[in-house]
């Protein structure tokens, strides 16, 4: 489906000083310094692992588009025990990440996103969330952060720099979702790095 949303000249400006913070670091608020070889390492979706093995589960997920992966390594042994993508009994995964020219974006069971959108300049959110139900065939799973970053971008902004109460987002992602009626969608919505709201998932057919 063409994306119903444009990009504003911002988009492009910003993978360009997410791409300069991989290869040569970044500042912290608190001038500490991180090295590029520390740059987007975690794998996010970790930390909420219950949650996704659940819902994962309910629609019989297998094959993933991690979009705004980072270097997340999907392979690597969790908790000293088995891998996240045997965690969450995964086939395949695809990873999109355009700041390190990762660019495997292909349509699957489940697309999620996490610790991504709230570094979109706001414009271009509604292209962004149309971007990635557009790769889903049964569900979408959104992890945002509703606070400042402690990282910096190159031209001394907050790496956050659309920071939005948890409604709000999912105002945005209900609103979205109209264009794909039979899309089951959830929404975690992060107060801090270890809180979180939750939005049950649901399709915009289930709210009519």
């Amino acid at each position: 489906m063409t994306n119903a949303f444009k990009k504003s000249r911002k988009f492009d400006d910003l993978i360009l000083m997410y791409k300069e913070m991989a290869d040569n670091g970044y500042t912290r608020s608190n001038g500490e310094f991180i090295a590029s070889d520390k740059v987007y390492g975690d794998l996010e979706p970790h930390r909420h692992k219950t949650y996704l093995k659940k819902i994962f589960q309910k629609f019989n997920i297998k094959t993933l588009l991690d979009y705004g992966s980072g270097k997340g390594d999907w392979n690597k042994k969790i908790d000293e025990q088995e891998s996240l993508k045997d965690f969450l009994k995964l086939d395949e995964i695809f990873q999109f990440e355009p700041a390190l020219n990762k660019i495997d974006k292909k349509r699957s069971d489940c697309s999620i996103c996490f610790d991504v959108l709230e570094h979109v300049f706001i414009s271009d959110i509604p292209y962004v969330i149309h971007d990635i139900f557009s790769y889903s065939t049964k569900l979408v799973v959104i992890n945002v952060a509703c606070y400042k970053a402690s990282a910096l971008l190159p031209n001394g902004e907050n790496a956050h720099i659309t920071v939005r109460p948890p409604m709000w987002w999912k105002g945005c992602i209900d609103t979205v979702s109209n264009n794909f009626p039979d899309i089951n969608y959830s929404l975690i919505a992060s107060n801090s790095y270890t809180k979180a709201t939750i939005f049950d998932d649901i399709s915009h057919q289930e709210q009519i």
